[in-house]
């Protein structure tokens, strides 16, 4: 029985935060209350709730075991056909994925920009005290 983050939760059980937080939402899936007040997913509630779990840390080799079952299971003649294809969804999503960088350096270089065009705040009023022992 070990309890697992809401985030660390919805990685093991292979969906995206917002979907996981629905589930939870819905009552789909249970949560544990911590004694200081936070709450857990016991993966024992994934497993009821999902199946088998995800190792997040091996995405890669998830990757390379689909590959491994698609050549297994591929009739000789096909199976560089399939490579191929793979190949270039491999290469589409590396290009989606250097645009979003690009796409999200851009929108951090905006929120700079903003940031520092942003007025500085204005000077604090000085207090009774102040002004009673400080001549400015």
């Amino acid at each position: 029985m070990a309890l697992l983050s809401k985030t660390e939760a919805a990685k093991r059980a292979g969906v995206s935060r917002p979907t996981f937080y629905r589930y939870i939402k819905h009552g789909k899936v249970s949560v544990t209350k911590n004694k200081d007040g936070s709450e857990s997913i016991d993966t024992e509630e994934l497993l009821r709730v999902f199946g088998e779990l995800k190792d997040p840390d091996n995405v890669m080799g998830d990757v390379k075991e689909t590959v491994t079952t698609l050549q297994a299971e591929t009739p000789p003649e096909t199976q560089g056909e399939n490579l191929e294809l793979l190949k270039y969804k491999v290469e589409a999503l590396e290009k989606q994925l250097e645009e979003e960088k690009v796409r999200s350096k851009k929108l951090l270089d905006i929120v700079e920009s903003t940031t520092l065009a942003l007025p500085k705040p204005e000077a604090v009023k000085k207090g009774f005290f102040n002004r009673l022992f400080n001549n400015d």
